[in-house]
């Protein structure tokens, strides 16, 4: 279980990476403190998933990998959410319609 909650981590910072390359063409020379703290908040939150969601040296060495996952594993979907539920409420407010 642990490991599949890895793979998605992976494939939201891999979608991430590539929505920065896609909002970098949109924002051309268009980067200020705002913008950039929006994304750094999006990009601390899927680093707390993903560090949270796979076990450290020290529970690797000395506990089972599935009880290191039942504790933190929860914490890292907690980020998790944090990062679809801000990044949801920026597509809210930066979607232009139409």
């Amino acid at each position: 279980m642990p490991f599949a909650w890895g793979v998605v981590i992976l494939i939201f910072s891999i979608q991430y990476w590539f929505a920065l390359l896609d909002l970098n063409k949109t924002l051309a020379g268009g980067w200020d403190w705002l913008w950039y703290g929006q994304m750094l908040v999006l990009a601390v939150a899927l680093f707390l998933a993903g560090a949270l969601v796979l076990p450290s040296r020290v529970s690797f060495a000395k506990s089972d990998l599935l009880d290191d996952f039942v504790t933190h594993g929860r914490y890292s979907l907690l980020a998790l959410a944090s990062y679809l539920l801000f990044s949801l409420t920026l597509l809210s407010i930066y979607s232009t319609p139409g």
